[in-house]
């Protein structure tokens, strides 16, 4: 590939405004063509099988396929072509599907334009032979997720005590009943329940649940969530 070409640009997203916003954003590049903008999983399959572009990029939630799935479609397609995944949400589990399905990046759309413009400018330079490919940006976001989680999972390590305080509260019991449970008195169950309101920043036991839940120590809320609540209040 010549320094004078363009990276050529698929475009795959469900959303008008989005495949409208990215196709604007890219026209000011001049390194960048956009060859085609597509709304279903199948229509950039059949377009990626004809253009053979440089790069696809592609929304992971569409209506017909997710993104992994996509991605090895486009590639069994067009092998050369470097698949850029956009998403909303980010996992270990989920770099790791876009990974083994040979994304060549993953991402995040709070990161903004800036970050996939960065990857796309990466993209053209290990097609120029200025940048090796043996280290994607896919790959590096899937080594950064896993060193966050498991700095995550160090930060907020419980005591096997302290979880069963905290599953019990969960279920909306009285310091009393948690107690009588684990064969402790109430004054140890507030000890611990302290303990874990200042470990999270909560200044209530319904608070300490609600921030438990979002740092994943606890399972998702049951349908009865309201009620739930309403107990672990008191």
């Amino acid at each position: 590939m010549s320094s004078a070409l363009p990276l050529r640009v698929v475009i795959v997203d469900d959303h008008e405004v989005v495949r409208e916003g990215l196709r604007l954003t890219f026209a000011g590049h001049p390194w960048v063509e956009i060859v085609a903008v597509c709304a279903t999983g199948a229509e950039a399959v059949s377009r990626n099988a004809r253009l053979r572009p440089d790069v696809a990029l592609v929304d992971w939630r569409l209506p017909d396929v997710e993104g992994d799935e996509l991605c090895a479609r486009l590639l069994a397609a067009s092998p050369r072509t470097r698949v850029v995944l956009l998403t909303s949400f980010v996992s270990a589990d989920r770099v790791r599907s876009a990974v083994d399905a040979g994304a060549f990046g993953y991402v995040s759309k709070d990161k903004g334009l800036a970050a996939v413009t960065e990857v796309l400018a990466e993209a053209r330079a290990v097609n120029l032979g200025t940048r090796r490919a043996d280290t994607t940006p896919a790959a590096r976001v899937l080594l950064e997720v896993l060193r966050d989680e498991a700095e995550h999972r160090e930060r907020f390590r419980l005591t096997p005590h302290q979880q069963r305080v905290l599953e019990l509260a969960v279920e909306g019991r009285t310091d009393r009943q948690i107690g009588e449970a684990l064969c402790v008195s109430e004054s140890t169950v507030r000890y611990h329940l302290q303990r874990l309101k200042l470990r999270l920043g909560a200044r209530s036991k319904m608070e300490l649940v609600r921030r438990a839940y979002a740092a994943g120590l606890i399972e998702a809320f049951r349908e009865d969530g309201d009620e739930l609540a309403r107990g672990v209040a008191g």
